[in-house]
């Protein structure tokens, strides 16, 4: 059993890992006892299975989520976004972060932990099995081994009155970038951000987005369809692309946001005093790339809108690509289809269809 405190001072946040790990080695025994739990970083957890016949079947299954939070201003928050608060009456519970990604993390566990005690412990998966919670997949040297990640996602929804069990299987990538900086960089700055947000990235939707695999699928399977989305998807290439992205993104900003490489502004520092003009000031600007486009298209973009403030405005401007991309920003990525996905669908028809 892991002790419940560290063997050196920690601040009381790191201690809720710990306490963590000590209730899932009391919820799932069989985990711990027949997995492999490497110390990573003393807070992340990652569980190692080895499969009984790796040559057999090489490709490796890793099973990702995450255990922690991002912070929250808990005196805006009815109850305690952090102790965990039941709303029996209602029907709630009240945390900041619990379904994202909690459920995955509790219900990989459980569901490793009905396999062993169905089996006396003696169950043993073809292929090496890693549920990462908090540790990325390159550091296991496991490039070019693995064959299917299950990772955070969308769940169960309706299109009007067609029910999906939408499987995600693209992924947006990221960067970030930090306009600053002259002696009124304040002003300089927010001239920058308002020329971004002003600058919207345009709607796309193209045979690689998701999004249009499930509107077919909503075509396909819905008695009511709405007569302009099918038309659109029956006419793609004569027009139809075009009305559809923008009837999507019309009728769910949330279908919206996946149309398009979105930006948000999260992070401002700058000046000391009242009396004083700042000396540097940054902004600190997360882009979504939309899977439709790349790290390379999104840099140009920003580029191009900052370029044009510093020929209005004439501050002095420094413009600096990512010098290590693997570093600080990430490629949006697409799946493909593969024998893996054939067993992912019967799966979910199994559980929640009850077929065979």
């Amino acid at each position: 059993m892991t002790d419940l405190l560290p063997t050196e001072p920690d601040v009381s946040v790191h201690l809720s890992f710990l306490r963590f790990h000590a209730f899932l080695e009391i919820a799932f025994p069989l985990v711990h006892k027949h997995l492999a739990r490497p110390g990573i970083n003393k807070y992340s957890l990652l569980y190692s299975w080895k499969g009984a016949n790796f040559d057999a079947a090489p490709l490796t299954l890793i099973v990702q989520a995450h255990i922690d939070v991002v912070p929250e201003t808990a005196n805006q928050w009815t109850h305690d976004p952090y102790f965990g608060y039941i709303d029996a009456e209602n029907g709630f519970l009240w945390g900041r972060g619990s379904s994202d990604t909690k459920p995955t993390v509790i219900g990989t566990l459980e569901a490793v932990e009905a396999l062993l005690s169905a089996t006396n412990g003696k169950y043993r998966p073809t292929s090496d099995i890693y549920l990462a919670f908090e540790y990325l997949e390159q550091n296991l040297v496991l490039a070019g081994k693995v064959g299917v990640i299950v990772d955070e996602g969308t769940s169960f929804g309706s299109i009007e009155d067609v029910r999906m069990a939408t499987v995600a299987t693209g992924e947006k990538g990221w960067s970030l970038i930090c306009p600053s900086e002259t002696h009124t960089g304040i002003g300089y700055t927010a001239l920058a951000i308002a020329a971004l947000k002003s600058n919207a990235y345009p709607i796309n939707l193209s045979d690689n987005n998701p999004v249009l695999g499930t509107t077919r699928c909503y075509v396909q399977h819905s008695k009511n369809a709405d007569p302009l989305i099918k038309w659109a998807i029956e006419n793609l290439n004569n027009g139809g692309r075009k009305v559809l992205a923008t009837k999507l993104t019309e009728r769910d900003a949330g279908t919206a946001s996946l149309l398009t490489t979105t930006q948000s502004t999260d992070i401002i520092f700058g000046g000391l005093k009242v009396n004083a003009l700042p000396e540097k000031v940054t902004a600190i600007i997360n882009h979504r790339i939309t899977v439709d486009s790349s790290l390379t298209e999104t840099q140009e973009h920003i580029k191009g809108v900052l370029i044009s403030v510093a020929k209005q405005y004439k501050p002095n401007l420094t413009i600096n690509q990512f010098d290590s991309p693997n570093e600080v920003a990430f490629e949006p990525s697409n799946g493909q289809k593969s024998s893996g996905w054939d067993v992912l669908e019967g799966t979910i028809h199994h559980l929640f269809d009850g077929d065979d």
